[in-house]
């Protein structure tokens, strides 16, 4: 099942929380065909529109360095992404579910899903340095027409978890779709995945709707043609 949200964060909070604690902002097929398996996820959807206050007081870390991906960033997207996303991932459930897909572990195909996006719009995602070192990335992408903007793929690596540093980064991406216009703020997040439903809802973000996802192997004898 999976979750929507509406978002309502405010313009000028994502403002202060870049500035005024001390973030800089720089610019399948079947193994043996025995039985169909079913996996059920449930992943949280929030919606809301731009400019609404949430009264959420600025973060208490300094340091934080934020700006667009770069293509040098590959191996530390890649590396936080195995490390931080343990049983909030669809990747991960499917596996536990049904087996390894394509012959991977699901932390590949999660790696290599964050960075296909990175790669593919280095504009519409952000990392998040300390020190010189990536500790952090957020996604973000917009609808066709412009009017929504959603926020994607983010994670924190375990070592600086706890700090504000995940809400900073999603609030510099709520900032920068607020600033290309969007009139509604969404994202979504598996029910598993609780952390990040508390940062969406501190950044003012009203859950829409649940939503179950279904997987399943072939059954012996499917060719996956449709008789005409």
């Amino acid at each position: 099942m999976e979750l929507r949200f509406r978002k309502a964060a405010a313009h000028r909070l994502s403002r202060r929380f870049c500035f005024g604690s001390g973030v800089y902002v720089v610019g399948a097929g079947s193994n043996d065909g025995a039985e169909a398996l079913a996996a059920f996820i449930l992943e949280l959807h929030y919606q809301g529109k731009p400019g609404r206050k949430t009264g959420m007081k600025s973060i208490a870390f300094s340091g934080l360095i934020v700006r667009p991906f770069q293509p040098g960033d590959a191996d530390a997207i890649m590396e936080i992404t195995k490390a931080a996303w343990d049983g909030v991932t669809m990747a991960e459930l499917r596996e536990k579910q049904l087996g390894l897909v394509e012959g991977k572990p699901w932390r590949e195909h999660k790696a290599g899903s964050v960075l296909a996006q990175c790669q593919r719009r280095p504009d519409w995602a952000l990392v998040g340095l300390v020190n010189g070192e990536i500790i952090g990335y957020a996604t973000m992408s917009l609808s066709p027409g412009g009017e929504i903007g959603t926020v994607g793929n983010n994670a924190v690596h375990p070592r600086w978890q706890g700090r504000g540093i995940g809400t900073a980064l999603i609030g510099e991406v709520v900032r920068r779709l607020e600033a290309a216009g969007v009139r509604l703020l969404e994202v979504a997040t598996l029910k598993e995945d609780a952390a990040a439903q508390r940062v969406y809802e501190k950044l003012g973000f009203q859950e829409v709707t649940r939503t179950l996802h279904y997987s399943r192997r072939p059954l012996a004898g499917e060719s996956g043609v449709t008789p005409v």
